[in-house]
């Protein structure tokens, strides 16, 4: 379990006691598995009186920190990287791995559905691509000319500041068996944000050009990839609006 919060100190001078994270320490649930605090620090006190102890206290996870020098805690954009780390210390705990497995090409959304002609046709069309960890598999602002099926690996969608370099901000990360990248595709216009492989993944692509052929050549089959695109859509707003409400409870 992650536990996430803000917490307001205020001290006036008694901040050197041998331990003033106590009182924020016993706020944790005891069944959470990591914690991200957001501190907001006011009065005379150096808020090393804090920093010190709550670190002997609790376990650093890679990546984040208190403050300069020292090893954990938290504060704007490492936020999700604090994150992130703490859900691959889960996976690995439970002896899961992000990407693990591979799903068929034949088992993914996109072909939902599909008799054994229109696989066969579809597959034809698609463009198979590999990609090393670290990869970008786009670029905010390129060209969105197709959508992408994952089967092996993991994707992760992240937020761009205006100089175009990448953030800390992730939107999702996306399993072997979903596709990525039709919103684009569909409106013509260019991509919203980066992908990245999280691992070595593999892809498939379809280009807008090849789903306009099958519009002409094939329309039973392009209405069927259409409304397996609508669907994906569907269930990833669902899923996504959960989210929030969640969040906001």
């Amino acid at each position: 379990m992650e536990a996430k919060f803000s917490v307001s100190g205020e001290t006036q001078g008694a901040s050197g006691k041998p331990d003033s994270s106590a009182p924020l320490m016993s706020q944790l649930p005891q069944s959470s598995h990591s914690a991200l605090l957001q501190i907001r620090w006011k009065g005379p006190a150096p808020f090393r009186h804090f920093l010190q102890p709550l670190a002997r206290r609790v376990e650093p996870l890679p990546g984040a920190r208190i403050a300069a020098g020292a090893q954990h805690a938290v504060g704007g954009e490492l936020d999700d990287h604090a994150i992130e780390a703490a859900e691959q210390r889960l996976l690995a705990q439970a002896h899961l791995d992000i990407g693990a497995g591979e799903v068929a090409l034949d088992a993914c959304a996109l072909l939902h559905a599909l008799d054994p002609r229109q696989r066969t046709r579809l597959r034809a069309l698609l463009q198979q691509r590999e990609l090393s960890q670290g990869e970008l598999l786009f670029r905010q602002g390129d060209p969105g000319d197709c959508l992408y099926v994952l089967t092996r690996g993991s994707i992760t969608v992240s937020s761009v500041g205006g100089d175009g370099h990448r953030l800390l901000q992730r939107y999702v990360s996306f399993s072997p068996g979903m596709m990525l990248g039709e919103t684009a595709m569909l409106d013509g216009q260019g991509r919203t944000a980066d992908a990245i492989a999280d691992v070595p993944s593999v892809v498939h692509a379809l280009r807008r050009d090849a789903l306009a052929q099958l519009l002409n050549e094939d329309p039973a089959l392009a209405a069927m990839l259409m409304a397996n695109i609508a669907r994906h859509l569907s269930e990833r707003l669902r899923h996504a609006a959960a989210a929030w409400r969640l969040a906001a409870a």
